[in-house]
């Protein structure tokens, strides 16, 4: 049955690929772009006309279907959202920019119109507009959903705004969000945090966006990290973007490859052609790995040997290989009496190292990919500035050493799993909205990628990848602790 299932999934992504060949030419891209600089009673805001435009203007380029509204008030902006909402119905990639003033009230987020007065905290009910009638407004795209905030500016309304209930809560910045299914929530800045508007013509999110946006080649997940790390460097590291939500295992571009058969554009006129297309079939790792995601859950031992008889030397063949053995590991006879497992104890740097057996694996021949979808790659620098910074409750995060320390060599308060390492385990003790940093020893590690995917498919939101090793450690002067190899555990 496990092995059915899996050919049944891999035969549905197949035809999907085949299919979508022969539709690229018919996706509709919509979106809806708005820019509130012209506060009535907050003072105006120089730059969010000039960044919508330029967003739209953008988007244009790039095959996109675009209104564009600017200085709305409330009753105005919720009419424009009811318009785009059926534009939005049935396309295949619906997006929504506004740039302007927002604010978080008791952790809903909302739009602060052009006419708004916000007195008191009891007036933004009835003065503003909630976020959630903006993802609302793209609920009926197919492939995307993309709602984009450079909204995050210092609120003027905040300081002068009566307080009228000791139990509520104005904060400034915006409050994290949690959407579903294939829908993205992107913020200039980082939950909590304010968003600078920028001396140039455009705010440092904005300018950043329109770049990225024209790339060739940039699946939508990356082009937003391409978007932070932008912005960080033109602020000098005081805004950070952040992006919520996570989509499927199809790659979407706005601007495809180039080469690439994808269409991200308005379609060109009729042309003669062929009567048939037939794209190329997919190479063999694109199966391999489908069919590893098809399994790759599963509690059921025989799902994971039906992955080893097909690929018995594959690029998961070890992962599989030790899954099959804690799921067939049989219950010590001393252990209290239990329905699972005792939960894996995990042991800091300086006391027990054990190791982590199934990782010790390299990708070969060429290592592991320049990139973890759905993960943030980071500098050495990156991680100095984290572990620098650790103990604020804004910084903290879990670093995990996916080598289980057996270099005699770690860095400084890593953590290091034992072999009967089990994500369950894992979970009782760093919730799935904790950042986590992991790391390996050199540069072409596979188990650093491998652990990173692992966290990714058990709904860990905010995983680190950092590829540098020992010797980038050293050089950059990160904290690194020295144990003796003999004292190790396992």
């Amino acid at each position: 049955m496990g092995l059915a299932r899996a050919a049944t999934i891999i035969l549905a992504g197949l035809m999907f690929w085949l299919l979508a060949g022969e539709s690229a030419g018919a996706q509709t891209h919509v979106a809806l772009v708005i820019g509130n600089s012209a506060y009535a009673h907050g003072g105006r805001l120089p730059n969010p006309a000039r960044d919508a435009a330029a967003v739209a203007d953008a988007l244009r380029q790039i095959g996109f279907k675009v209104t564009s509204r600017t200085d709305l008030g409330r009753v105005e902006l919720e009419d424009a959202l009811k318009a785009f909402s059926r534009d939005a119905a049935g396309a295949d990639i619906a997006l929504v920019y506004y740039a302007g003033h927002g604010m978080e009230k008791a952790g809903t987020n909302y739009l602060i119109p052009v006419d708004a007065t916000l007195a008191a905290d009891s007036d933004v009910d009835f003065e503003t507009v909630s976020l959630d009638l903006v993802l609302r407004s793209v609920d009926g795209a197919h492939r995307l959903k993309l709602v984009i905030l450079d909204a995050c500016r210092n609120n003027p309304f905040l300081d002068a705004m009566r307080r009228t209930g000791s139990s509520r809560s104005i904060g400034r910045g915006l409050a994290r969000v949690e959407p579903e299914g294939d829908l993205l929530v992107a913020y200039a800045a980082r939950e909590g945090a304010t968003a600078e508007d920028g001396e140039g013509g455009n705010s440092p999110f904005a300018a950043a966006l329109v770049q990225r946006l024209k790339t060739p080649g940039l699946e939508v997940g990356f082009l937003f990290r391409k978007v932070r790390d932008d912005v960080l460097a033109a602020t000098a590291q005081r805004q950070e973007p952040a992006i919520y939500g996570s989509l499927g295992g199809e790659e979407i571009y706005f601007v495809p490859p180039t080469g690439s058969a994808q269409v991200a554009q308005a379609p060109p006129p009729p042309v003669s052609a062929p009567a048939t297309y037939n794209p190329p079939p997919p190479d063999a790792k694109t199966v391999e790995f489908a069919f590893w995601q098809s399994v790759a859950s599963s509690n059921d031992p025989a799902q994971l040997k039906a992955y080893l008889t097909r690929y018995p030397s594959g690029d998961f063949a070890e992962l599989a290989r030790a899954k099959i053995g804690s799921l067939e590991r049989p219950t010590s006879p001393a252990a209290a009496p239990s329905a699972s497992p005792a939960p894996t104890q995990l042991a800091t740097a300086g006391a027990e190292n054990p190791r982590v057996r199934y990782f010790e694996t390299e990708l070969a021949p060429d290592g592991p990919p320049a990139n973890l979808n759905g993960a943030l790659v980071i500098s050495t620098a990156q991680l100095l500035q984290k572990l620098q910074a650790r103990g604020r409750n804004a910084d903290s995060f879990v670093l995990l050493d996916a080598r289980g320390c057996t270099q005699e060599l770690t860095i400084t308060g890593a953590v290091c799993l034992n072999p009967a390492f089990n994500i369950g385990a894992l979970e009782q003790r760093v919730p799935t909205n904790e950042p986590i940093v992991v790391f390996c020893h050199n540069g072409g590690c596979g188990m650093s990628y491998q652990l990173g995917l692992i966290l990714l498919q058990n709904g860990y939101q905010r995983v680190f990848w950092y590829r540098g090793g020992i010797d980038a450690w050293t050089a950059a002067g990160l904290p690194v602790m020295h144990f003796n190899a003999s004292d190790e555990a396992g």
